[in-house]
């Protein structure tokens, strides 16, 4: 996963629960991104997105900063999540189940044509403020992270 910035162009790595398995256990309590808290006050969003040729789909978080008028880019890798060409949706597939999170749409005409992705809310991004204990070898401190979850809900048909 790796950080762009508009202003800077510096990319350094993160640290993600890469590499562990989502089940259906953890899929509420598993962040998948997770980034030291920012002092200043920041537009965040997130949303899908998709390589249509390779068949890959992610997580965007973007994170704007009025004041400074700069922002950074995240792309974050979800374990499970695949675009599916042949029917235009995103889709999170593991332990046996498959849950539609967005269908891409076609939309405008000639050259203003592009796709949009929406979400079937099947599939929640949210994010929260987590305070945690960091223990730096002196004392404890309590470190503000911004997390984002990914939380798919499976159809019972």
């Amino acid at each position: 996963m790796f950080k762009r910035s508009v202003n800077r162009s510096i990319t350094l790595g993160l640290c993600l629960a890469s590499g562990v398995a989502i089940s259906s256990a953890t899929w509420a309590s598993e962040p998948i991104f997770k980034v030291p808290a920012n002092n200043s006050t920041a537009t965040k969003s997130k949303s899908f997105a998709i390589d249509e040729k390779l068949g890959r789909a992610w997580v965007e978080v973007d994170f704007y900063y009025a004041m400074s008028e700069t922002s950074d880019h995240y792309r974050v890798a979800v374990p499970g999540l695949r675009y599916d060409p042949t029917l235009s949706q995103v889709i999170f597939e593991t332990d046996g189940q498959r849950v539609i999170c967005a269908n891409v749409v076609r939309k405008g005409w000639g050259p203003f044509k592009h796709q949009q992705l929406q979400p079937t809310g099947a599939c929640e991004l949210s994010h929260r403020y987590i305070k945690k204990p960091i223990d730096n070898g002196f004392r404890i401190e309590h470190v503000e992270q911004f997390e984002v979850h990914f939380k798919p809900t499976p159809s019972n048909t």
